[in-house]
């Protein structure tokens, strides 16, 4: 069950990655548009992107039972391990706005 868990966590969490990655490639394209065709374009791969966008949150929920603290794991790692949170929080807000 866990490994079936953790399968679909990655492929929850390589959606908005890949989202993330076809939208920073697809940026030299763009430029050379001008702002009417740039516009039309948008308008067609908008909804993909936002469908992508949709499973952030689902990633971020996913990943913690995926990744159990280990016996070793000292008090002082727990901060290291809950640091990305806040800032992935902050950047699926600024993206909403």
């Amino acid at each position: 069950m866990l490994k079936r868990l953790k399968f679909l966590t990655i492929v929850i969490v390589a959606l908005p990655t890949a989202t993330a990655v076809a939208h920073a490639l697809e940026l030299p394209g763009k430029l050379r548009l001008d702002e009417r065709t740039y516009r039309a374009v948008q308008r067609m791969y908008y909804p993909g992107f936002t469908l992508g966008g949709y499973a952030e949150p689902l990633a971020i929920a996913a990943t913690p039972p995926t990744t159990p603290p280990q016996a070793s794991c000292a008090v002082e790692d727990v901060g290291w391990r809950a640091a990305p949170v806040p800032s992935t929080l902050r950047g699926r807000a600024s993206t909403s706005v």
